[in-house]
């Protein structure tokens, strides 16, 4: 058995520890209370530390060349709307009238945007996170402000994360919610405007098996969601 790479190692723990201890000590606190509402509330967050758990264990085998034991398939949207409002309380995010059902492994996408999320917050100040509705789909957009001279697309971007070990982190980081969302089918996406710098996927809606796109249909989908949003402007032929 060859020698274990215990640099990412070390990544993979930093990134995991912490939250797997809170999460677990905070489902202890919440189940020694006889308020039937807080055992409900260990129950989730014991649920959020087993998500976290197999999240990385299917990226790792994901990397390793092997099947995730939870493959991409469907999840319902609103079980990952309801995630976001408790995980970041947040409350300004789409309210879809019945079932929106998404392709992708709901344990994954959340790993990914987490992750975003905290590489944004070495990145620049003012890091905010949006939740789009699309006839597609739902947009997931993390923002901040622009610093002097930011990196014009995802590799420069990586590149320049070297300075430091925050920094070398917050690459870590990039790179493990890029490989989370390829899992997933989804790509992750750079860009610089104005005043900010974005960071974002797109989750599609699960189509029925007789109804399934083509490629070159995902791919007017996403150009046409871009096109409609002024925040992009991809140019065609």
């Amino acid at each position: 058995m060859r020698e274990p790479d215990w640099e990412t190692l070390s990544e993979i723990n930093f990134l995991m520890s912490r939250r797997l201890t809170d999460q677990l000590q905070s489902a202890l606190q919440l189940m020694g209370q006889p308020e039937e509402a807080q055992r409900m509330r260990a129950a989730g967050t014991i649920q959020s530390a087993l998500d976290l758990h197999g999240a990385w264990a299917d990226l790792i085998r994901y990397k390793a060349g092997e099947t995730p034991l939870n493959a991409p398939t469907r999840f319902d949207g609103r079980e990952l709307l309801e995630w976001i409002a408790t995980t970041l309380q947040m409350t300004d995010l789409p309210q879809p009238d019945g079932d929106i059902m998404l392709r992708g492994n709901r344990p994954t996408l959340q790993e990914a945007l987490l992750l975003l999320q905290s590489c944004a917050h070495t990145l620049g100040p003012g890091v905010r996170v949006r939740v789009e509705s699309h006839r597609h789909g739902l947009w997931f957009r993390v923002r901040y402000a622009r610093v002097s001279d930011p990196a014009e697309n995802l590799e420069e971007l990586l590149a320049t994360l070297r300075a430091n070990w925050r920094l070398q982190s917050a690459a870590f980081e990039l790179r493990c919610a890029r490989d989370f969302l390829m899992m997933n089918g989804c790509e992750l996406f750079y860009s610089v405007q104005d005043q900010e710098c974005e960071l974002a996927f797109f989750v599609w809606l699960a189509a029925p098996p007789s109804g399934e796109p083509s490629t070159k249909e995902r791919a007017k989908a996403l150009l046409d969601s871009y096109n409609s949003d002024d925040t992009y402007r991809v140019i065609t032929d």
